[in-house]
């Protein structure tokens, strides 16, 4: 269920006092305005695809100028190789069933381990700031269902491998495009390409 613009606006104002004065830059929502915008828009929107996927599916609920919020559907064994959102910080909350989250964490003798989170509907849910990797699977039986909310706005995602001791970038994926790696990724910002989900 994808919420109009004037409802976004609607809904932001509802779910927070703070107006920001006309003329200003935006503020920065920090985690915990990403937290309440996220708390909010949990109450109000549904998960209106399938509940029996094949793959991984999401859908754009909201966006203002402060965030965006997705609602994504997640099939058994589905899930999202290890990745970044750009310069966005977010919060995910699983509104159905159960999620994994693995990130990959430097150890005290210099390797990379993998510390796995599970996260299940009715959590406080993951906040994350800018620069944060990780992967999110759903290990269940069943279908999950996760609303996540980003600011500012999600315009790219840089997907990683792990090489030995190194996380090394593999592309970056604009948000709603195909993977691309390389000096493409500047040619397209600067053409003003942006492609509509991620």
């Amino acid at each position: 269920m994808a919420l109009s613009d004037a409802l976004d606006e609607q809904v932001w104002s509802s779910c927070r006092a703070h107006r920001n004065p006309p003329g200003a830059a935006p503020p920065n929502l920090g985690r915990d305005g990403l937290q309440e915008a996220a708390q909010c828009l949990a109450g109000l929107v549904r998960w209106a695809g399938p509940s029996h996927l094949r793959e991984r599916r999401w859908d754009l609920v909201a966006r203002t100028e402060l965030f965006d919020a997705w609602l994504i559907g997640w099939p058994p064994g589905g899930t999202v190789d290890l990745h970044d959102h750009g310069r966005s910080s977010g919060v995910v909350l699983v509104l159905e069933g159960t999620l994994v989250e693995t990130t990959p964490v430097r150890s005290h003798d210099g390797g990379l381990r993998l510390v796995r989170r599970v996260l299940g509907a009715g959590d406080s849910g993951l906040s994350f700031s800018a620069g944060h990797v990780h992967d999110v699977t759903n290990e269940g039986e069943r279908h999950a269902v996760s609303l996540h909310v980003y600011g500012p706005p999600l315009t790219t995602m840089t997907f990683f491998d792990i090489a030995e001791t190194v996380l090394r970038p593999r592309g970056t994926g604009w948000v709603g495009g195909e993977t691309e790696a390389g000096p493409t990724i500047a040619s397209r910002l600067q053409s003003g390409h942006q492609a509509d989900a991620p």
